[in-house]
């Protein structure tokens, strides 16, 4: 059977029993199903089976004046909507509705499954990237001088930052207190100084120090460009911590080189023989820790 709804023609096939309604189901998808009383199956096992096959397929009950119980009942098991038996031109403009229906909520469950993978792709990227990666959001101040810890917000951390900081992802969603906390007084007030500059000038947010974490001291680095809102909050996205072994490197060797001349007007030895094993002893000390 067919019938026109507009330029679109509606395919009708009747079907009487389960087996029937099972085959049906397993062909090219349906729009929606009509039920009408007094069929083979009653409408609660019409939309069981629906349900078992995973479908969103939208039931509509044709139903007389004197069957409201039975209309109730459908609705309550799950029918979309019932159609008066009297009143059949809504039949057409109902199934369009409900087909469209169904269709804006498939696209949308594909929608959600595609995120839901892209964010289990990220968040496995991150969780193999060395240090933590995490989303820093300012809320607007009344005045950017007054720079509060509270008016801080992280927007997302990866599970890096219990290495960072020993803290865990929750705890510095709900607070980013937690993570400013990990700073000693010099380091977080040095911190703080270098995103209040960035987030007044809107320049890049490059800052070096340590952090102390619950088992050691870390050095890190961080940087990221400022993003700035309608509301004027400000959020630093893309932020990274990296271990700048070399920096490190670099201030402890610069320490040593500085005191190197007074090691050398100091030492004075006796004998050519012990000049030569304190020289050999100390350049290996060198040595070691250059390449340690």
């Amino acid at each position: 059977m067919a019938l026109r709804s507009g330029n679109n023609d509606v395919e009708l096939r009747h079907i009487g029993s389960t087996p029937l309604l099972r085959a049906a189901l397993t062909e090219a998808p349906w729009d929606a199903t009509l039920y009408v009383p007094g069929a083979a199956m009653a409408v609660q096992t019409v939309l069981k089976l629906i349900d078992e096959f995973g479908l969103d397929l939208p039931v509509l009950m044709i139903a007389n004046a004197d069957e409201r119980q039975l209309a109730l009942g459908a609705m309550k098991a799950g029918a979309r909507d019932v159609i008066d038996a009297d009143r059949l031109e809504r039949l057409l403009p109902a199934i369009e509705r409900e087909a469209n229906g169904a269709q804006h909520r498939a696209d949308h469950r594909a929608a959600l499954e595609m995120l839901r993978n892209s964010e289990a792709r990220f968040r496995a990227l991150a969780s193999n990237l060395p240090g933590m990666l995490f989303q820093l959001r300012l809320c607007a101040p009344a005045d950017v001088s007054d720079f509060p810890g509270r008016n801080f917000r992280f927007m997302y951390v990866s599970d890096g930052c219990q290495k960072l900081v020993g803290r865990r992802q929750h705890e510095l969603l709900e607070s980013a207190e937690y993570f400013f906390s990990a700073f000693d007084i010099s380091n977080r007030r040095s911190l703080e100084q270098a995103l209040k500059d960035s987030a007044q000038s809107g320049t890049l947010f490059n800052w070096d120090g340590q952090a102390s974490g619950r088992a050691r001291v870390k050095w890190i680095n961080l940087r990221s460009t400022p993003h700035r809102f309608e509301d004027g909050s400000v959020e630093w996205r893309e932020l990274q911590q990296i271990s700048p072994i070399a920096r490190k490197l670099r201030v402890n060797c610069a320490g040593l080189a500085s005191s190197w001349p007074s090691y050398r007007l100091t030492w004075r030895p006796s004998k050519k023989r012990n000049e030569s094993g304190l020289r050999g002893k100390f350049m290996t000390s060198w040595a070691r820790f250059w390449f340690a």
